[in-house]
């Protein structure tokens, strides 16, 4: 089971932050918010995938307007 994998290696990464602990930790976010998209459960994958988002260091969107904005811009 994929989010159980993802949930466990999170837990156990005890690494120092440093440049390629964010990326990896986000890149395992961003998977861990795929899959419970696939699960249909939304709260946790946009929980999942705002974090993926900060760890990359990208913008998360402070609304639903917001949101909806960035998206129709892409």
């Amino acid at each position: 089971d994929a989010i159980a994998h993802l949930q466990s290696a999170l837990a156990l990464d005890t690494a120092p932050e440093s440049p390629a602990v964010r990326l990896r930790r986000a890149r395992w976010h961003l998977a861990l918010g795929e899959s419970y998209r696939c699960t249909d459960d939304f709260a946790l994958s946009r929980t999942s995938l705002f974090r993926a988002l900060a760890l990359f260091g990208w913008p998360v969107p402070a609304g639903r307007g917001r949101m909806t904005l960035g998206v129709l811009a892409q």
